[in-house]
Order: structure tokens, then sequence, then C-alpha cells
């Protein structure tokens, strides 16, 4: 169709022609699936391309190799690369020969999520394809009921919003920790109450963080003054990856 088109395990079309404007002057020649399901795909022209399990387009990695150069690759160039594998870590590899010169590399990298990218445009609905729904799956956040429930933060989200009811007398800890296979989030975790103002914060819980937790982990206690629905809002102070966050009633 002349887009990224994301089907079900049934073959419907859950989302249509995402990048259009990438692929009109860009081939793919390789895909591989990050451990975190996103989705890793070179390409002939624009390097490497790494969109959320959603189809959305969360970074890109390379710097073109000139035409009618026949030195040898530097650090980050790319031409057409024609193996790539992604380990357990999220590390990339690729390999590639270029034909002019026969120079060959190997490189390894990693998507630092730092990019500024736009959203790629969503269908809503289309002959032959069912209504998509307006949540994007990659956008996370939701209901959270006592317990604990998982995220992934990056540039294109990098913040996920968690709702609960909460009674007047209520002791919380909220705990939001990095579970990242390379550890490299850096948590930051917000309490916001019925009227929208922010009514505790934490970066770092630091020496006080709770076994199995690193100082740069987030901690709140706090008791719950008015009945409502409070926010959770689960961040970042830098980096990208998988957290958990975890809502605990210590008392009433």
């Amino acid at each position: 169709t002349g887009g990224l088109n994301l089907l079900d395990a049934e073959g419907n079309a859950l989302v249509t022609n995402l990048g259009t404007e990438i692929w009109e002057s860009t081939t793919p020649i390789d895909i591989a699936i990050a451990p975190g399901d996103d989705i890793i795909i070179a390409t002939d022209s624009q390097g490497f391309l790494e969109f959320a399990p959603s189809g959305t387009l969360m970074d890109r990695f390379g710097i073109p190799y000139e035409e009618g150069r026949t030195e040898r690759f530097l650090p980050g160039e790319v031409r057409q690369p024609a193996g790539m594998v992604v380990g357990v870590d999220g590390i990339i590899y690729f390999a590639e020969t270029n034909p002019d010169s026969g120079f060959s590399q190997v490189q390894s990298f990693r998507f630092a999520g730092d990019g500024v990218l736009p959203l790629p445009d969503r269908p809503g609905s289309g002959e032959g394809v069912g209504a998509v729904s307006a949540l994007d799956p990659a956008a996370g956040g939701g209901d959270i009921a006592y317990g604990v429930v998982q995220g992934n933060l990056n540039n294109q989200y990098p913040v996920h919003r968690w709702y609960f009811e909460g009674e007047a007398g209520d002791r919380l800890r909220i705990t939001m920790r990095d579970i990242s296979p390379d550890a490299s989030l850096d948590t930051r975790v917000s309490l916001i109450d019925p009227n929208q103002v922010e009514i505790a914060s934490n970066d770092d819980a630091g020496a006080a963080a709770p076994e199995g937790f690193k100082e740069s982990d987030s901690v709140i206690e706090f008791e719950i003054r008015g009945f409502g629905f409070y926010t959770i809002e689960a961040g970042r102070f830098g980096g990208r990856g998988e957290y958990e966050l975890t809502l605990e009633k210590l008392g009433s």
C-alpha cells in the first residue's frame, strides 16, 4: 500500500499506511524484532528505523555513506546493510560490503531515543478495514488497581498516566523501578490530586531505595487527604526502557 501495515493474527489490518513519507524515498531491505517487540527496519538510504509495536516511528540511526566514495566506512555510516540481528540486550548488529570498493564492515549500535520524530498519520477506518482504536498501544497508562503494572517509556512516549480512586486517610506507597535489559531508564514518578495539582513526586530514591531497587529508581509515600480520582504520572528523568510501577496501600 506504500506504507507500513500492522495486522493481527488473523490478517486483519490494525494500523495501515504508516510512514508513507519515509517509504516514498527509501526501500526496506531487512527487518528484525527487538526484545521489547519494537520493529527494526534496515533501509537502502535512510539507515535503520525503529517502530513501536503500534507502528509509530520512534527513532532512527545511521549516517548515509556518500555515493562515489571508496574509503572505508566510518562509525555510524551505512550504505545498504545486508545482515542485521538484535541481541537480547537490545544492541543491534549489522554487516555490509561496499560493492564499489570491496570494503566490509561490522558495527553495533543502540537506539538512544533522543530524536524528535513526528507521529505518523493514523487511519480512522476504511473500506475493508475495521475501525482503528484511537488509543495507541504504545502510549501506555490507564486504570490501576492496588498491585503492579508495567510500561515502556521512550522519546515518543516519555510519560504514562495511571488513574486510581483514593479515600481520605489512605496511606500509599508508589514505587517505580527500571526493569529494562540495559538498565538505562532513570525514573521519575508524580502523584496528581483530583484538581490536577502535583502533591508528591520523586526522582531518585537514593540510599532509601528498597531492596532490589537502584538509587535512581523512585518511591513516594503519601497520605490521601480527600476522596477522589488521583493520577500517577510515570515518567523519566532520562534514558528509555521498561519500568515496573507498584501501588500499595499501607493502611487507613
